[in-house]
């Protein structure tokens, strides 16, 4: 008698393993399913990147390739620039601004106008493999707006999280002054860390 019930219920357990493997190969269940999406043609070689390249200072900041993210509902793909800061305690102001002056004037252009893009300088966490956002640029708002400008900036500094952070340290782009003096966008948010 309690063969029985055993056998019953390894039956039942392997029937809905059966009918859930089913339903995720059918895409009935598509918080599984990943979407597969390509950099965008041409974008490895657009004007943007052709003038970072040109005038950024690689020993402080460096291009470090296009992330396309996809909306798992909508299936619309926002692009992030990333840059890679290399040097913490060097001139990190001034190459912040050329990235900014140069998305301010490449979002005119046909190739960003319907096109999400945010244009993220980052650091090295003080974990291995995780990055710090310290600021963003984007083009778009909450929304989903693109706007032929930088709309929105994200300031959030060169903090604790950083690999190489030195509280000593005076850093530019963590004095809220450093901002007011060029940022002209809708939406301006920052960290603690900006004062």
């Amino acid at each position: 008698m309690k063969n029985t019930g055993i056998k019953s219920k390894r039956r039942i357990t392997s029937i809905i393993t059966i009918i859930l493997t089913v339903m995720m190969l059918s895409g009935c269940i598509n918080n599984t399913r990943q979407i597969n999406v390509g950099v965008p043609k041409g974008a490895e070689t657009n004007d943007f990147l052709i003038a970072v390249n040109r005038d950024l200072d690689p020993d402080v900041i460096k291009y470090d390739g296009i992330r396309p993210t996809v909306n798992n509902k909508t299936k619309e793909v926002d692009y992030d620039y990333i840059f890679m800061i290399q040097d913490t305690k060097g001139n990190i102001g001034d190459e912040v601004r050329i990235i900014y002056d140069i998305a301010n004037d490449a979002f005119k252009e046909p190739e960003f106008r319907a096109q999400k893009t945010s244009m993220i300088i980052a650091t090295k966490h003080f974990q291995p493999g995780v990055t710090n956002y310290v600021v963003s640029f984007s083009n778009y708002d909450k929304n989903g707006l693109v706007y032929d400008h930088i709309y929105s900036v994200y300031a959030g500094g060169i903090d604790r999280m950083t690999e190489d952070y030195d509280p000593s340290f005076g850093y530019e782009i963590n004095d809220l002054e450093y901002w007011d003096s060029f940022v002209q966008s809708d939406e301006f948010i920052h960290s603690d860390y900006i004062e």
